[in-house]
């Protein structure tokens, strides 16, 4: 067998203890709002399992010789993956520190310039015209507060 087949075979499994087990268990099932706390990550949760089943179908389908393609990843592309995750720790802290108004512009700016963008006032436009957008529409369009 191949990695899809395990790959896919324990994406399913930890989707099924997603769906009957950690969702149940740990997210509320009522909430202030029309929809449940429960629905999205019902529905994430039931995408995955599903594309996860649909990747061991697949590998148990294949011939064993049958040919794939192997993308490499290089030390410097893993190199961008890890500056990339820490990017978004970094956002995610200072969103818990600062709040929407601190972290959001910040993370937004930090991408931009990670991925080349140079221009600063696209990259000012670009970081504070959705968080602006966010906040209007949660905050006064809906009246759910923000942190």
């Amino acid at each position: 067998m191949r990695s899809d087949f395990y790959v896919g075979l324990v994406l399913t499994v930890a989707g099924l203890a997603l769906l009957g087990w950690i969702i149940p268990d740990w997210v509320r099932a009522e909430g202030n709002f029309a929809m449940s706390p429960r629905s999205m990550p019902i529905v994430a949760a039931s995408a995955v399992t599903a594309f996860a089943a649909l990747l061991v179908l697949r590998s148990l389908r294949r011939r064993e010789g049958a040919a794939v393609a192997i993308v490499p990843f290089s030390r410097a592309a893993l190199a961008r993956i890890g500056i990339a995750l820490l990017l978004i720790v970094g956002g995610i802290e200072l969103m818990r520190w600062g709040g929407l108004f601190v972290g959001g512009p910040a993370l937004i700016a930090a991408f931009m310039l990670f991925m080349g963008g140079r221009q600063p006032w696209r990259i000012a436009l670009t970081a504070t015209v959705p968080v602006a957008f966010v906040y209007l529409l949660l905050e006064k369009a809906l009246r759910v507060p923000l942190p």
